[in-house]
């Protein structure tokens, strides 16, 4: 329970420098969010992304750190890697797709 406390604070860190920067970046950029409007479900989701993919990863950085490997459950292994890769590919989908939005170009979307 311990490890999980921890898991999730560490998380919620890793998405909060993800996304913060970012929402600062357009706030400087648009000038305030109440010229542009605040996107908060865009905001949730850069957030929200790289949190579970620290959530996803931190189980396969203990067991390297202890000495486990990743011989003992290599499905699992597998499973996480994927889910992991895909998360990925779609945290940088976004941000690719949103960056003029970050850099004040008018009717981004």
């Amino acid at each position: 329970m311990k490890n999980l406390i921890s898991d999730v604070g560490i998380a919620a860190v890793v998405g909060s420098c993800f996304a913060v920067p970012l929402m600062l970046l357009e706030y400087v950029n648009t000038k305030g969010f109440a010229t542009a409007g605040f996107s908060t479900a865009l905001f949730v989701a850069l957030w929200l992304l790289p949190f579970l993919l620290t959530l996803l990863i931190m189980p396969v950085i203990r067991n390297l750190r202890s000495g486990n490997g990743l011989a003992r459950n290599p499905a699992v292994f597998v499973l996480q890697a994927v889910l992991a890769i895909c998360l990925v590919v779609i945290l940088a989908n976004l941000v690719t797709d949103q960056a003029p939005c970050f850099m004040g170009v008018p009717n981004c979307d």
